[in-house]
């Protein structure tokens, strides 16, 4: 290689290192844009992360006093039914004396009579 070539690409070489430095001065802006714009959506995210604190914690303090607020369970089941007191029994309703024994009889006061005395079939078959 002469000289001159090699002075001409000396020449050219600050050229092409000036159109470098031009493209990493691009890719740094475009870097720049970004970083901004992450740091908004990271400032939006802390605002709406510390509001979500803000309903953790007030959540907290209420479960807390429900907690507080809660009975224990009973240690077993028992029927919710009232017993009387011993003096509060309620005697029996007494029927009246009339229907103290069996039912009275008396005479019917229809009498009906069946066919079978009449029938000559069925008074036969009975060895009537």
């Amino acid at each position: 290689m002469t000289q001159e070539e090699e002075i001409a690409q000396l020449k050219k070489q600050p050229s092409r290192l000036v159109e470098r430095f031009s493209e990493v001065v691009d890719h740094l802006s475009e870097a720049q844009e970004r970083e901004s714009q992450l740091l908004a959506q990271v400032s939006a995210m802390q605002a709406e992360n510390q509001a979500l604190q803000e309903q953790l914690a007030v959540t907290h303090q209420r479960i807390e006093e429900l907690e507080k607020q809660k009975t224990p369970p009973p240690a077993f089941v028992k029927a919710n039914v009232v017993k009387p007191a011993e003096g509060e029994k309620k005697q029996r309703k007494k029927r009246d004396a009339q229907y103290n024994h069996a039912r009275r009889r008396q005479a019917p006061t229809q009498v009906v009579e069946h066919r079978i005395k009449h029938c000559p079939v069925c008074t036969s078959a009975l060895g009537g």
